[in-house]
């Protein structure tokens, strides 16, 4: 096959693959290190949710409580109204 000088040429140059951007998951990423980030630093920062001197164990500055006194006896339990179980006899 001879090439025809008078026939225009059709081929085209190839062009690079040009990925087509998809903007959309660039930002979900971004807000969802944003909001991972947001919580991160909620629960992490500032100080404690209570009150440390209150709540110590090591301190000795604090009065010991008195017991608590019973008002009345706790009632006797009744007694078993049932038959008690006899275990089944083994073969």
């Amino acid at each position: 096959m001879t090439h025809d000088p008078n026939e225009p040429d059709l081929r085209t140059t190839p062009q690079p693959y040009r990925r087509p951007t998809q903007n959309w998951q660039i930002f979900a990423a971004i807000i969802a290190v944003l909001v991972v980030g947001g919580f991160a630093w909620s629960q992490w920062g500032g100080g404690p949710g209570t009150d440390h001197v209150t709540t110590s164990s090591t301190t000795t500055d604090a009065q010991p409580l008195a017991p608590a006194s019973p008002k009345t006896p706790a009632p006797a339990l009744a007694p078993p109204t049932a038959a008690p179980v006899t275990p089944a006899p083994a073969n």
